[in-house]
């Protein structure tokens, strides 16, 4: 076998295990029961993933090792959960497997036709700008090094030059953005890597500060937005049985509970602290949907309108 075959073999067959390892992971955080090794077994070959008992047990040890997600058997109820108290980051993990399996099935429909790419529309035709960073300052954020960067403020219109020790990055609405402690006055910043320039990675390691807990706190909120001074509070908001809908099929956050659910309306609450992303979010669904609470975010929508009325 030459190089170039035994390489694609082995990308394909590295594919095949990520979808296997999906399946396996999918099924027993959405099982509301323990399923057996025969389950899992039966669901995989359901899905064209026939498989022996004593290679499943190394399948979970693999996605220990690989993903940090510890999968335990229940001795009392005969079967096997996902231990989350030891496990790391499950729904990032989902979330990028999915991401995989999304770009291999599109992958495969091109191979069996190239007319299939005619039949693929993407929400948005714009370049996502900076991806050329996003490894780079991964292995950063891993290895704990410092970052140094030209910003550019949209708002202010100015670029300045930062040292960051990099954290965390996040996504959202198609960017990518980088989240750290400036050096100079030890506050926590994000900045849009779309808009950072002449990156250059330190071998400078910088001492980890678990204290700042900067991923629980984009836990608590919706888009990019943290206020240090925010609280958690109850956000109650009702849709019109149509949007209704959708809010059931796609939740605006993970904390979300449905309060009522009839020909009327749909009531959700959630759990957050409000930014101007909340806000974007609730105003985004127009006159399908009403802040019952809290009172200020009601106030705040109302101003919105108002304001946005005078530009017509």
């Amino acid at each position: 076998m030459c190089g170039r075959q035994k390489t694609k073999s082995i990308i394909m067959a590295n594919q095949r295990m990520n979808k296997c390892y999906y399946l396996i992971i999918d099924l027993l955080q959405k099982s509301r029961s323990y399923p057996s090794k025969k389950k899992v077994l039966e669901y995989l070959e359901e899905n064209d993933y026939s498989t022996s008992g004593r290679t499943l047990e190394r399948y979970f040890k693999d996605i220990r090792n690989s993903y940090g997600i510890e999968i335990t058997y229940d001795t009392l109820e005969r079967g096997y959960y996902i231990d989350e108290e030891n496990s790391l980051n499950i729904d990032t993990i989902v979330k990028l497997l999915e991401l995989v399996e999304t770009a291999e099935i599109i992958q495969e429909s091109i191979k069996e036709g190239k007319e299939a790419i005619e039949y693929i529309s993407f929400g948005s035709r714009l370049k996502l700008e900076g991806l050329e960073r996003l490894k780079p300052l991964l292995i950063a954020v891993r290895d704990k090094k410092i970052i140094h960067f030209n910003h550019t403020n949209y708002y202010a219109d100015t670029k300045k030059e930062y040292s960051v020790e990099p954290y965390l990055l996040r996504e959202y609405l198609n960017r990518w953005y980088v989240i750290g402690t400036v050096l100079e006055t030890q506050k926590v910043r994000t900045f849009g890597i779309d808009r950072v320039e002449d990156l250059r990675v330190d071998s400078k390691i910088f001492k980890y500060n678990t204290s700042l807990n900067i991923r629980e706190n984009f836990e608590d909120i919706i888009g990019m937005t943290v206020d240090d001074d925010g609280k958690l509070e109850e956000v109650v908001l009702s849709f019109t049985p149509y949007q209704g809908k959708y809010i059931k099929s796609q939740p605006i956050h993970p904390s979300q509970e449905i309060l009522k659910d009839d020909d009327e309306s749909l009531d959700i609450k959630m759990l957050l602290k409000g930014n101007h992303e909340l806000i974007q979010t609730i105003l985004m669904y127009g006159a399908e949907v009403k802040v019952i609470a809290p009172d200020w975010l009601k106030e705040e929508i109302i101003s919105n309108y108002k304001e946005g009325l005078k530009r017509y």
